[in-house]
Order: structure tokens, then sequence, then C-alpha cells
């Protein structure tokens, strides 16, 4: 949560806004790829930027704050993020999208559901909403 009443100011000071390592008042982006480690399995926080970077934990920690959450994040992609959304779902869940949402957001639905899942079998013209949800619980 944050402690700033105003948004702007949130969005200034918010998330991480000090790099303790250096003192710098904003955090750097660190463009590397792969992190030091003091020995098999000892990690200093951090051993390759896609499972977690401080640039990337800066980013999330900001919108948890914008967002009044407990935890905000951030994906390399929008696929990325919406396979993790997708994830949360369960079979027989249903999914209204738009159609003419994004050719890979409506092939992900369409065609490849999930390993676990059934696919989606049709999506409707967000045009007739009321008409495509009737009897939908």
């Amino acid at each position: 949560m944050s402690n700033y009443k105003n948004t702007e100011t949130t969005l200034i000071h918010g998330g991480i806004s000090i790099d303790e390592r250096t003192g710098a008042v904003n955090i750097p982006i660190y463009q590397t790829s792969t992190y030091k480690q003091d020995g098999l399995g000892k990690m200093r926080g951090y051993e390759y930027s896609r499972t977690g970077n401080p640039t990337r934990e800066a980013l999330e920690a900001l919108i948890r704050d914008l967002e009044g959450g407990v935890a905000g994040f951030a994906f390399g992609s929008g696929m990325a993020a919406l396979t993790a959304v997708l994830s949360l779902l369960h079979s027989g869940d249903r999914v209204l999208i738009s159609s003419n949402v994004y050719g890979g957001t409506f092939r992900l639905l369409r065609c490849k559901g999930s390993h676990h899942r059934e696919p989606c079998k049709s999506a409707h013209d967000s045009y007739r909403y009321k008409s495509c949800c009737r009897g939908i619980p």
C-alpha cells in the first residue's frame, strides 16, 4: 500500500524510490541478463533477468502502490501477461472477449486453450453483448 495521498506523488516516489546500494533517488535500469553468484545456489538476490531483476522489482512495487494492492506484476510481453491471467481460470469458466481482439489472444483462446483445459469454443461480437450473454450465469 502506498503511503502517499496523491497519485502524482506515488508516481514519483512510489514503489522502490531509492537505490540502497548507490543512494540514487531513482532505481537505475539494469541491462544485464545474468548476475554473479557467490557459489552454486548462493545468489545475491538475482540470478537471471527473466526470473527477476532490480528494475522489474521496482516497477512491480510501483504498480502495487498505484493500485493499492498487495503485489504488482510486470511481464515481458502482453502474451505472457495474458497467459498468466488465463492460468487462473478453471475448466468451465467463461471468457468474454471482443470479436476484434489481438490475433494472438484469439488464437490462444480458440486454438490452444491450455495444456489441461478445453479450448474456447466460440467468440461473440461484443456489440451484441446482451444477446451473446443470455443464459450465462
